[in-house]
């Protein structure tokens, strides 16, 4: 008895292709600012936005693309008691990055 091959597996389909640059490239440091800033809660802005840099533009130069980024956030809460504290909310992240990246692909009229 054999088993029945993937239909999915060779038809040509590739999916969209991901530009090589990490997302800290694509939105700079001004998106990074934007992004620790807007998604950390508001009572710990001041004491955790340091903190919230740092770690950030470490995830953000580590993938290109924002799928990934859940994955990166999700192993640093499960490893790090200080950032379990002074994250910024993920949910928030998202909608900031996806108005970055999506202002970023605009074209530009002069």
């Amino acid at each position: 008895m054999q088993v029945n091959a993937d239909p999915r597996a060779d038809s040509g389909h590739r999916g969209r292709p991901t530009r090589g640059d990490s997302l800290f490239e694509r939105i700079g440091w001004r998106g990074l600012c934007l992004v620790v800033w807007q998604s950390t809660p508001f009572p710990l802005r001041l004491i955790a936005f340091p903190y919230g840099v740092l770690v950030y533009r470490s995830l953000l130069n580590a993938c290109n693309q924002a799928d990934y980024l859940y994955t990166l956030h999700v192993e640093k809460y499960r490893s790090s008691w200080v950032f379990k504290l002074f994250r910024p909310r993920y949910h928030k992240v998202k909608a900031v990055l996806q108005s970055l990246l999506t202002d970023d692909e605009k074209p530009h009229t002069a």
